[in-house]
């Protein structure tokens, strides 16, 4: 798991279509795929807000998002990227609608003054797209 910062443009690109967890100033969480930056907001597709929340202190957050991992990797459903709960887009496998909706101009926009912490997730197929 890799800390992004600061979160622009030049940062994000070698994250572009991979998977990362946004945390913002309230602790709340959300996980999808890094599409860029535009407009100020960072663009996520596949968006899942997390449950409950996290700590802003990058390392409390990393322990928290590793242990959330290790408990939905002792856990899941299915092999590791695809089937029920597994892989990018849960029940609709790797992408599912979601992924179509980004190629669309879809996708989350958040702002980037209200993101904390932006983390780079090395696993795939894990408890975050559920």
């Amino acid at each position: 798991m890799q800390l992004i910062h600061p979160i622009c443009n030049d940062k994000i690109m070698p994250f572009i279509g991979q998977p990362v967890c946004a945390i913002m100033h309230d602790g709340t969480y959300h996980y999808g795929i890094c599409e860029g930056i535009r407009n100020g907001k960072l663009i996520l597709n596949n968006d899942v807000k997390g449950a409950g929340t996290l700590s802003t202190s990058s390392k409390k957050a990393k322990i928290q998002l590793s242990r959330i991992n290790n408990k939905a990797k002792t856990s899941g459903l299915g092999l590791p990227g695809f089937g029920l709960g597994g892989g990018l887009g849960g029940i609709g496998g790797l992408g599912g609608i979601g992924r179509f909706g980004g190629l669309l101009g879809g996708g989350l926009g958040l702002g980037l003054g209200l993101v904390a912490l932006l983390f780079a997730l090395p696993f795939f197929g894990s408890r975050f797209f559920i």
